[in-house]
């Protein structure tokens, strides 16, 4: 049985937050120091993050999204919009 304590969740979300910020500034990510109530933290908020890609509307499916844009960015380059317009076939000849 893994224990969840107040002070090993908030360490880990504010770790996170760090993580997030420091991947979109750039900078090297910061370093999480392991403990045994660290890591049983860990698993159950893998669980949680692993079940939450799967709804919809949820920051982690959107984070999925997210990675799957920038993908196609880097593989077919800066996006564009091309707009054609036709006229209606029923009145394009006479």
């Amino acid at each position: 049985m893994v224990s969840l304590s107040a002070r090993a969740l908030k360490e880990l979300l504010y770790h996170n937050e760090k993580l997030e910020q420091a991947a979109r500034a750039g900078r090297p990510l910061p370093e999480l120091h392991t403990s045994t109530e660290l890591s049983g933290t860990k698993s159950i908020f893998s669980i949680m993050s692993n079940s939450a890609d799967k709804s919809s509307g949820t920051k982690e499916e959107r984070l999925v999204m997210r990675k799957r844009v920038y993908a196609y960015y880097h593989t077919f380059g800066r996006p564009h919009l091309m707009v054609a317009a036709s006229p209606r076939d029923d009145n394009s000849f006479g």
